[in-house]
């Protein structure tokens, strides 16, 4: 299964207006995780394999089509929140 390139839905502007308008429902964890991901795709010392796992994982949270549309109430952010969670544990588990 080729992998989607999410490179052209990642902008600086959409993943700050994505963030800051995730409801409480996503709880702190979904903002806490993307700001992780967002800092390390920022850094010059992040390899590049990484960089472009992050580039994934936020690309598919500012996306407009996901798995779980993220205008549900309740459970529109588990998808988002699940892929970023499992990038952030993949890069604790290779670092």
């Amino acid at each position: 299964m080729a992998e989607k390139d999410y490179s052209d839905s990642f902008l600086d502007e959409n993943f700050w207006d994505k963030v800051t308008r995730m409801p409480e429902t996503a709880g702190c964890s979904g903002p806490r995780a993307a700001y992780i991901l967002y800092a390390l795709l920022r850094g010059s010392s992040t390899p590049l394999w990484a960089k472009t796992t992050i580039i994934g994982a936020l690309g598919y949270l500012v996306c407009p089509i996901d798995a779980i549309p993220d205008i549900i109430p309740g459970v529109g952010f588990t998808d988002d929140l699940a892929v970023m969670t499992l990038v952030v544990g993949q890069l604790c588990i290779h670092e």
